[in-house]
């Protein structure tokens, strides 16, 4: 008797397991689909911020990299904040393997296999200002997803200098004398975007760029906003696409003379309508979610903008005492001036004269 499983037969079983695993794959990339999804609608609602006007919080900013001591890249040698580099050499040898024939014989056979091995690599990243329009404001890149410029990708035999001066001595086994050398940066007075959290710095009365793992995003790049945004629309399509191949591959085994159990039309267009209404309600929820979380911004904004309204109301008592105490000072100043010059005008020379500090007693000192 063949084996059942919880009392089906094995066509029933397939017909349940298969489709089960299909719709778990569907689930899968239904999942990464909404993750970039989120990031896409997370950039686009995010307004661009100025460095003067950063609030702690999720920001972007838009600016050109600065930096008091930059570091040197290892191999370009270019003045930047952050660089990673690489030199992989490439190798082929001849290997003898064993393999069965068609006819279950054991045969051996030589084969010619080869690759890349990374012989060296490296880095280093450095804090950073951003400047915009506006001022400047730190950003710590450490632990942000980072879209560097490249400074340097080529391949060079062991007869160019580049091949022992940036590369190690020796050589790796069965080495073809080929090394390939790459290293990516992010220079000076590169135009970057930054999107993460800020926060306050512990140094100085000011806000700065670091990583937070409660935040959704950190990621310093040499795009744009618009062009990150759509990278992230574009993963979600595909993953969205990638959930429908397992439909197509139901729909191929359904048009064949003997399609499997689980090809069968009815159960196509019921994983097809699942995987399409937990789209749809996926799409729908983000979509939401995404209404209240701009209208959660708009209300911190314009509670940003009665804090800024109250502290300037605040100030102009203060600024009404200042302007008192001024307007007392020239006063006095122009009493004693009108005092000095009458006494210089009534007084002849040589001939000592009323001592104008006399006028001067019951003043009222000045207030600040």
């Amino acid at each position: 008797m063949p084996p059942t499983l919880g009392g089906m037969s094995d066509g029933d079983a397939t017909l349940v397991l298969v489709p089960a695993a299909i719709i778990a794959v569907q689930g899968l990339c239904l999942f990464f689909a909404m993750a970039s999804e989120r990031r896409h609608r997370l950039v686009n609602d995010l307004p661009l911020s100025k460095s003067s006007g950063v609030f702690i919080g999720l920001v972007e900013l838009l600016g050109r990299v600065e930096c008091v001591a930059p570091l040197t890249s290892s191999l370009a040698e270019v003045a930047c904040v952050w660089y990673r580099w690489s030199v992989a050499e490439s190798w082929s040898r001849q290997e003898t393997e064993t393999y069965t024939d068609d006819k279950g014989h054991t045969q051996t056979r030589t084969v010619t296999r080869s690759g890349w091995t990374t012989v060296a690599s490296g880095g280093e990243e450095r804090d950073f200002e951003l400047r915009d329009d506006h001022g400047t404001i730190r950003v710590v890149p450490a632990g942000a997803d980072i879209e560097p410029v490249s400074s340097l990708s080529t391949t060079c035999s062991r007869y160019d200098s580049l091949y022992f001066a940036k590369g190690p001595a020796q050589e790796v086994r069965d080495s073809d004398h080929r090394r390939r050398f790459v290293e990516d940066v992010l220079p000076l007075g590169e135009l970057l975007s930054v999107i993460g959290q800020a926060r306050e710095r512990r140094d100085a009365v000011a806000a700065e760029i670091a990583r937070d793992q409660h935040a959704p995003l950190f990621v310093i790049t040499t795009r744009s906003a618009r062009a990150l945004s759509g990278s992230y629309r574009l993963h979600a399509v595909l993953w969205v696409l990638s959930g429908l191949l397992p439909l197509a591959l139901m729909a191929y085994c359904a048009s064949q003379d003997q399609a499997p159990p689980w090809s069968a039309t009815p159960v196509m267009i019921g994983v097809g309508v699942l995987y399409g209404g937990a789209t749809a309600l996926a799409w729908l929820s983000m979509a939401y979610n995404s209404l209240v979380e701009l209208r959660q911004r708009v209300r911190q904004g314009w509670a940003n903008v009665d804090v800024q309204l109250k502290r300037r109301a605040d100030l102009i008592p203060g600024l009404v005492r200042v302007v008192e105490a001024l307007q007392h000072h020239e006063q006095d100043t122009q009493t004693h001036l009108a005092l000095l010059r009458s006494q210089a005008m009534t007084t002849p020379p040589g001939v000592a004269g009323p001592d104008a500090r006399a006028h001067r007693v019951g003043r009222r000192p000045l207030e600040l």
